[in-house]
């Protein structure tokens, strides 16, 4: 899980869709990790381009998990928790509540010796 934040003064959405350095580095790890390029790429914010990126992941959860995986150029699971309006997190329903092959449930628990951060 890696998330960034990356700003180009020269390239501000005022003038237009930004279309700078940051856009083309977007624009590739999308392409890298969802199967190759695609339009809806272009307007990340749009409600289009989540429906695609939703579908895709979803798509390839059902191959990650399958009896007989097979070849998939997807490398992107869907988020594994529901995130609230208020920002609360909520585990998804089975099989989204553990991890593939496992009883382990993505939602993590306080242990008592780690600290929250690595346990929650």
């Amino acid at each position: 899980e890696i998330c960034i934040g990356a700003f180009q003064p020269n390239h501000s959405i005022t003038d237009g869709p930004p279309r700078g350095s940051i856009h083309t580095f977007r624009m590739a790890l999308w392409s890298a990790h969802l199967g190759g390029y695609n339009p809806q790429f272009e307007n990340p914010n749009s409600a289009e381009c989540l429906g695609f990126v939703k579908s895709v992941t979803e798509d390839f959860w059902q191959l990650y998990t399958a009896d007989e995986p097979t070849h998939s150029d997807v490398h992107l699971l869907p988020y594994p928790l529901y995130v609230s309006e208020t920002g609360d997190l909520s585990p998804k329903e089975a099989p989204w509540d553990c991890f593939p092959d496992t009883i382990a449930p993505v939602v993590g628990a306080k242990s008592g010796m780690l600290p929250a951060k690595l346990t929650t």
